[in-house]
């Protein structure tokens, strides 16, 4: 017996004490970012053909507008509806409308570009009644951000976007009841999950037109593994297209903080330690850190508690200073909810130099009965 739930998180063996490489040195996931909040971290893709690094400077991005902020809810709620469409007609066996597609993947990364900070804010936005189209939207979304954290071009971030997009378009082809089983799946069943990349890569090359193999061969590899042990082709590590490498980083991510039929998201936080502890096996570890300073330490719509007893929830990841997000302070010291308010973690006493307030640690919202993405549209929307 299988349990489908290893196609999101216990696919991947988890560790107590999560380890990564970093110049030849097993250093902690909390030591790492220790290490990439003092600014000792020299990011190095070690992917890219030329094996030189390229990648975008974090110091100068600028805080988000409310109205830019609006602008990618909007967008994102447009790609939904439209990729839901696309795959339905795919179902159907219809033609892939890529002029469509390509031109909702060009909107996404012009967003990305004009406002990363913005961009991001895009992650947080789950939908449980539609999965698998919220899921292909944000799989492109953090694939976008990751590369253009890498210094790509503009086109290969359209193409990364495009693949996102159309990673799980064979998962139209699953039964729903495998796809949606609460328990556990036979072998038999999960072996027909694990035809999906192929079926989409069949589908991609055989129903559209003009799409290039880059972004076949992602969409067919993305549940490759750098240890050979992935599908549907198990192959090693040098031999998994970049494109895919960035695209499995991404879905892992979003499948498990999303709720499921069959599995209960976790917090971002911690989500991003266990894909830091796969760091090596199942994924590129240079990707992996460059996807860890794509997204924030804390990513946008994280609850945390503050030193000075006071929940907040992440609002803006801070690129320069990780570990000093802007927040919404959302109770008083006695954990009493009260109207969010904004605080810039960067605040300090200047005659001190001390912050004002700092994170202790990430919270399950759930613990508390909060909804941070609902108090952060609460926010912006006045």
């Amino acid at each position: 017996m299988t349990d489908f739930v290893k196609k999101d998180s216990e696919e991947h063996d988890e560790s107590d004490q999560p380890t990564v490489s970093s110049d030849n040195k097993k250093v902690s996931i909390n030591e790492y970012l220790e290490m990439l909040n003092s600014g000792k971290v020299k990011l190095v893709d070690e992917t890219r053909p030329d094996n030189t690094s390229k990648p975008t400077s974090t110091s100068t991005s600028t805080s988000p507008t409310i109205k830019e902020i609006n602008q990618v809810m909007a967008v994102h709620k447009k790609a939904k509806n439209i990729t839901e469409q696309i795959l339905v007609d795919a179902k159907m066996g219809k033609i892939v409308d890529t002029g469509t597609v390509k031109d909702l993947v060009s909107e996404l990364v012009e967003h990305c570009i004009k406002s990363p900070e913005a961009f991001v804010n895009m992650t947080r936005l789950k939908d449980y009644d539609s999965y698998t189209f919220t899921h292909s939207v944000n799989v492109s979304v953090i694939s976008i951000s990751i590369a253009r954290r890498l210094g790509s071009s503009a086109q290969d971030m359209k193409n990364i976007g495009f693949a996102g997009l159309m990673h799980d378009i064979g998962k139209m082809w699953v039964p729903e009841e495998i796809l949606n089983k609460p328990g556990k799946l036979t072998d038999e069943e999960f072996e027909i999950i694990k035809m999906h990349p192929v079926r989409s890569y069949e589908y991609l090359r055989d129903y559209s037109e003009g799409i290039p193999e880059d972004i076949l061969s992602a969409v067919r590899s993305h549940h490759e593994k750098s240890d050979g042990s992935g599908y549907p082709d198990g192959i090693i590590e040098k031999y998994i297209p970049r494109f895919a490498k960035i695209i499995s980083i991404a879905d892992v991510y979003d499948a498990i903080t999303s709720e499921k039929v069959y599995n209960k998201g976790i917090v971002p936080s911690n989500a991003l330690k266990m894909i830091f502890s796969w760091s090596g096996k199942h994924f590129n570890d240079a990707l992996v850190k460059f996807f860890i300073s794509a997204i924030g330490i804390y990513p946008v719509s994280t609850l945390v508690m503050l030193n000075t007893n006071e929940l907040a929830v992440i609002l803006e990841p801070n690129k320069k200073e990780p570990m000093r997000p802007r927040v919404l302070i959302i109770s008083n010291r006695r954990l009493e909810l009260t109207k969010p308010s904004f605080f810039d973690l960067t605040s300090y006493n200047i005659a001190t130099r001390i912050p004002y307030k700092s994170i202790v640690s990430a919270l399950d919202p759930r613990d508390f009965n909060v909804n941070p993405n609902q108090i952060i549209e609460q926010y912006i929307g006045g």
